[in-house]
């Protein structure tokens, strides 16, 4: 309890400013286990996210991905907390949730994860850019459950308070 005040405390304490925003493109793709069909090669994805820094170490994500392979939309909603900060790396942990329409059935999805995201020398433009690698468990809530890992790639247009 005593921790759950202490974050709440600082959340609310925070000097009233507009968040930072910021976008990002990825590319994704995995291996999964589904109970009845066994292993499978998950669908590469693109996906369009939009980050706001609701604290220093936190930042929230609303994600929409599409697959290249088959109809089937993502929409998450997760949480990056910042572990680790150098000049031009930060290391980060992900926590979403969100919902996949299929081509038949809607599934309910639950990922967990790490991230690394680098800011490259680019002059002006490394504060503003990064490049980043996530690794995510996932667990699919529908019929049948499924487990999967998803290696995902991509570049972020992002204020330096951000990430």
């Amino acid at each position: 309890m005593g921790r759950a005040a202490l974050l709440l405390t600082l959340l609310l304490a925070a000097p009233a400013r507009a968040l930072p925003l910021g976008v990002s493109v990825s590319v994704s793709g995995g291996l999964g286990e589904a109970r009845l069909a066994g292993p499978y090669r998950d669908d590469t994805t693109i996906g369009l996210s939009l980050l706001a820094g609701v604290h220093r170490h936190l930042a929230l994500r609303l994600t929409l991905l599409d697959s290249f392979e088959r109809v089937q939309i993502e929409a998450r909603l997760g949480a990056l907390l910042s572990l680790a900060r150098a000049p031009s790396l930060r290391a980060y942990l992900i926590v979403e949730g969100g919902v996949v329409g299929a081509s038949l059935v809607n599934t309910l999805e639950a990922r967990a994860g790490i991230g690394v995201a680098w800011r490259p020398p680019l002059g002006v433009l490394a504060r503003w850019t990064a490049l980043y690698i996530e690794s995510a468990a996932s667990v699919r809530f529908a019929r049948a459950t499924q487990l999967g890992d998803t290696i995902t790639i991509g570049v972020a247009i992002v204020p330096p308070s951000l990430w």
